[in-house]
């Protein structure tokens, strides 16, 4: 039988009705005018707050993904993000064959994800890290209502506390193990705080580590620091140390905005939201 990891959030972050689900996704899909991206696409950095939040954002970048790529051309999708609900030390992959949303289900490449686990020291299976999971989860109905081909399998992990030798380390295996026909989703979220001047001038800092310096190393220096600021932080670092070395030089800033743009509210508690895409030049 195959074992399936059914939707946790669904009614929650996003709506759970299938009709509901697709009018929401068409409805961005309507408004929104993709960005063209440069050279051969590597990855994508996506929020992963509720749709009403941060959805638009991560519908442009999913949008602008799909528009410029053929997801054929990828042998898996590598989705990473943060750990919200379970500690642990080390990346952790989810041990099942498919994930479920109220569109279907997409598979797992399980066996890649266990030789992974046997080749890379900071991995192994954590059903329990996934099982109320958001921030993979949320990214999936995007695939699944925008890909006019078929979804690769997912490689789906979540990082919980590694330093910056574990990060390195990791990253260096994942490249030698899966090389450039992987395509990396980072699931993260900016800012969280009470000051939305403050959002607004940490998430600069933050996106100028990521999109103009794209220097993994000091962007975890800056989060450690405080200076930076992303719930999946540690998943953006992971991604940007492995687009170091598969010659990443393009990356490009898709969207921004924060809760209080969105929702007109400007007290309170407010996070930032941003999608990248990560690209290295065609032919190189």
């Amino acid at each position: 039988m195959m074992r399936i990891r059914p939707p946790a959030v669904a009614g929650k972050f996003y709506p759970g009705d299938p009709a509901s689900l697709l009018q929401i996704l068409q409805h961005w899909k309507s408004r929104i005018e993709p960005e063209p991206l440069p050279g051969e696409v590597r990855g994508l950095m996506v929020p992963h707050a509720g749709y009403p939040y941060s959805g638009e954002v991560a519908a442009r970048g999913f949008l602008s993904l799909v528009q410029s790529v053929d997801l054929r051309d990828y042998d898996a999708l590598l989705l990473v993000g943060p750990s919200h609900y379970v500690a642990f030390q080390g990346l952790g992959f989810l041990p099942a064959e498919a994930m479920q949303t109220p569109l279907g289900t997409l598979s797992v490449d399980l066996d890649t994800l266990e030789t992974l686990g046997e080749t890379c020291p900071w991995m192994e299976a954590r059903p329990e890290a996934h099982r109320l999971e958001h921030c993979l989860e949320v990214q999936l109905p995007f695939l699944q209502a925008y890909a006019e081909e078929p979804v690769p399998p997912l490689l789906p992990l979540v990082v919980g506390t590694m330093d910056l030798d574990a990060l390195e380390e990791t990253a260096s295996c994942l490249v030698q193990q899966l090389g450039d026909r992987v395509l990396w989703i980072l699931s993260t979220d900016l800012y969280h705080g009470y000051s939305v001047p403050e959002c607004e001038l940490v998430d600069q800092n933050t996106l100028q580590k990521i999109v103009d310096t794209g220097d993994g190393r000091e962007l975890y220096h800056a989060l450690q620091k405080g200076e930076a600021m992303a719930c999946g932080g540690l998943a953006v670092v992971l991604g940007l140390l492995a687009f170091e070395q598969l010659e990443v030089t393009e990356r490009t800033l898709l969207a921004y905005t924060n809760s209080a743009r969105v929702t007109g509210v400007f007290s309170g508690y407010t996070v930032g939201y941003a999608s990248v895409a990560f690209a290295r030049e065609s032919g190189s």
